[in-house]
This record gives C-alpha cells, structure tokens and sequence, in this order.
C-alpha cells in the first residue's frame, strides 16, 4: 500500500519544502510579509512562525498521500486547509496587508513566485486527483 502512495508523498514533501522557502525568503528576517507561510501551512501558523516553517512539507507529505486510498478525508483535508488559511490570513499577523504591500515593492518576483508554486501545487493536485477518480471508476 505505502508502495503505491510514495510517489505522491515525496511530490507532497517537495511541494511543501518549496513553500517553507518561498516562505521564509519571503518574511525577510520579520521585515518582510508572513502571507505565505500563513497560506501555505494554514492552521500551523496559528502555532508560531517556526510551526508555520515546519508545517508545509508534513501538512502537504500527508494530504498528497491522503489522495491515493483515502479520498474522502483528502478532499475534507484540502477543505479543512482552504478555511484554515482564509481564517489566518483574515485574522493574524500572517495577513499583515501592509507588510505584503511593502514588500512586493521590493521582492515582486519573489512573492509572485511564490504564490504561484502554490497555485500551480493546487492544479496539480486537483488535477492528478480526477485523474486518479476517472482510472478507479473506468476501471470498475
């Protein structure tokens, strides 16, 4: 079973490795901006800035490897995770505006490089999630 799930945890642990760097780069020593981080680890930041750090490849190690045989808590685990950030984001340091304001003034491909190793991690999770619905289901 582990057999067929390591691709996808190594993919979700290479995934989150890359979001803690974008996130710490991002944060710039404190003078920078935390929405990445709260963003990429969702409720963990509600722990602490070292928890938001650690956080991402465990969290997306887990919810990639969810995908392959535990569908249904995959999907409430992304879920879980979308409602985890908006709540951070809308209410911690993790969604200072003003920092990120300032910020993409002086670290625009940065930031933007961030938020789009996110987003293209989602599509492709997305993605490869359908995929694996219509192979079990074609496969019946």
């Amino acid at each position: 079973m582990l057999g067929l799930r390591k691709p996808l945890l190594l993919f979700g642990l290479f995934y989150g490795m890359g979001l803690s760097i974008f996130g710490f780069l991002a944060a710039g020593s404190g003078h920078g901006t935390y929405v990445l981080l709260g963003l990429a680890s969702s409720v963990f930041a509600a722990l602490g800035v070292l928890a938001a750090l650690i956080a991402p490849p465990l969290l997306w190690a887990w919810i990639w490897g969810l995908m392959q045989t535990r569908r249904r808590l995959f999907v409430i685990a992304v879920i879980a995770h979308y409602a985890g950030a908006v709540a951070v984001l809308a209410g911690t340091d993790f969604g200072d505006r003003e920092h990120l304001a300032s910020a993409w003034e002086t670290h625009r491909l940065l930031i933007a490089s961030g938020f789009a190793w996110y987003l293209g991690g989602q599509i492709l999770m997305w993605v490869r999630f359908e995929n694996l619905i219509k192979n079990s289901s074609s496969s019946r």
